[in-house]
Parts: C-alpha cells; sequence; structure tokens
C-alpha cells in the first residue's frame, strides 16, 4: 500500500511558472496519490484561483485555502470553510484595521471581511514597507484590541503586506486540514517560494520542499531553522522543483511507480476526526 500524505503546496512561482512542469506534475500526482490529499496555499483570493482549476491548468485539490490562509473550501464538504469562516468573523474587525493602516500611504488593494492587502506606492521599493511593518502592527493593536498577523511577500508582479485576522495564516490553515483529514506533521509535505509560505514551512515534524527560485527573504528565515528541519532545497525551478522535493521525501519514486510501505518509512493512515467548534 503507497504512502498517504497530505500535500501542501503554493501556486504562484511554486506549481506554476512553467505550463510544462505543472503538467507534468499533474500526471504523477494523479498516478502516484493513492490515499492521499492535495491541497492548494495560495495568497489569491479564491475567485482569481478557481478558474485554474476550472480550466484545466490545475488538477482539482481536495482543499483550497486562498486568500493567505483567510478562505478554507472543501470540494464536497461545506462544513470545513463554514468553520473556519466562523472563526474568523470572530477574531477580524476589518474596518478597524482599515482605519488604522490608512494613514501610513500605502495602496490599498484589496479590502475584505478576510483580509487586506497592501501595496507600493508608484517608485518605492519593498525596503519602505519593510520599515514602516512595526509601526503599523502598534497602530492594527491600538485599533483592534489584538494583533492581526502582517504577511509580507515579494513576487515577480510586486511586493503586498497582507493583513489577516489574528491567529490567521497558511501556517494555522494547514494545521485546521489536517485535523479535519488526520494527518500527523509527518505525513503532510509542504512546498512554496515566498515569505507567506514561511508559516506553513517552518513548524517543525513537517517535510517541506522550498522550490529552487524561491524568494532570497524566504530562504533568509528558512536559514534561521534549527539543523533537525525536514527541508529540502530543491534545485529545480516552479513544479519541477515541487516534483524533485517529492522524489526526495519519496511521495514519487523515481521511477513513477507507486510507493510501498516496505520501500520507505510509512505515516499512519489518516482518519477522519471531527473539527471542533
Amino acid at each position: 500500500m503507497a504512502e498517504a500524505v497530505l500535500l501542501v503546496t503554493d501556486l504562484d512561482n511554486t506549481l506554476l511558472g512553467d505550463n510544462a512542469a505543472s503538467v507534468r506534475f499533474a500526471e504523477l500526482w494523479r498516478a502516484s496519490a493513492a490515499g492521499s490529499k492535495l491541497v492548494y496555499a495560495t495568497g489569491r483570493d479564491f475567485d482569481s484561483y478557481v478558474w485554474l482549476v476550472e480550466s484545466g491548468v490545475l488538477p482539482a485539490p481536495d482543499v483550497s485555502i486562498t486568500s493567505t490562509g483567510a478562505d478554507i473550501r472543501h470540494a464536497s464538504d461545506p462544513t470545513l470553510g463554514e468553520q473556519w469562516a466562523t472563526f474568523v468573523a470572530e477574531v477580524w474587525k476589518p474596518e478597524a484595521a482599515l482605519q488604522a493602516v490608512s494613514g501610513f500611504g500605502f495602496p490599498v488593494l484589496e479590502c475584505t471581511p478576510l483580509r487586506l492587502v497592501l501595496g507600493l506606492p508608484e517608485g518605492a521599493s519593498s525596503d519602505a514597507l519593510h520599515a514602516r511593518v512595526d509601526d503599523m502592527s502598534a497602530a492594527l493593536h491600538r485599533a483592534c484590541d489584538h494583533s492581526p498577523e502582517l504577511v509580507i511577500s515579494t513576487h515577480h508582479d510586486g511586493t503586498f503586506l497582507d493583513i489577516l485576522p489574528p491567529g490567521v495564516d497558511k501556517g494555522s490553515a494547514v494545521a485546521f486540514v489536517q485535523k479535519y483529514f488526520g494527518f500527523g506533521d509527518d505525513a503532510t509535505v509542504v512546498a512554496g517560494d515566498s515569505e507567506n509560505d514561511w508559516a506553513m514551512l517552518r513548524l517543525p515534524g513537517r517535510r517541506g520542499v522550498v522550490v529552487g527560485n524561491a524568494n532570497p527573504d524566504l530562504l533568509k528565515l528558512c536559514n534561521t531553522l534549527g539543523p533537525d528541519n525536514k527541508l529540502y532545497y530543491a534545485k529545480a525551478f516552479y513544479a519541477e522543483g515541487v516534483i524533485e522535493g517529492l522524489r526526495h521525501h519519496r511521495v514519487i519514486p523515481a521511477n513513477n511507480a507507486p510507493i510501498t510501505a516496505e520501500s520507505t518509512e510509512s505515516a499512519a493512515a489518516p482518519k477522519p476526526v471531527l473539527v471542533p467548534s
């Protein structure tokens, strides 16, 4: 019996970026993932993500984590997303958060009940955003009576600041999905390329894949981890890097044949559990 894993992967510049590699990943996953679950964790909002699946660019996942962790949706069980949405609504004050950061001079790119997204003024560098993060965090704490999560990420199309409900990021969303499916950290593999993936890559026990085109700021964060971490730094870029990492972690074998329990350290088979309200 093949080892069942929970694979959680970022999209832009991780699973996406090389069309041929994305197709290759889909073929390998469909052939080798019996009993496993596929989860996408992206900074995109749901509407900008879902067309990638509907148009066939990506294989349909079991769960999508969008808006940098603020939105979770199961392919067939709405209760998972409803429970997460209830948690988000209880801890989030979007109007107060917007007012708190409105005077800092960074354009608001998105303002929803799930999160705020700020960009850079024209001509400004990412250093300008990094320099004001502490001040914005303090202002948000005063306005919201708590400390929202601030996540900076840099991509080919710019630098962005996600302002998320407290306790909400890709890491906490992945933990929520793990508990729902019953996968432990040793049976979970996460893959990413940028700072907003740090929350799911940094936790001990999970096997991680950092693709070869990873952002330097993510690499700096990863270098702060102790020697017992389970991160694999792929040489290949984009989806080929994900495939390389899955081979390293023995999720996809070198010959594309199914991995048997005798050929690798097997993880406990996942057992469905109820998610606490």
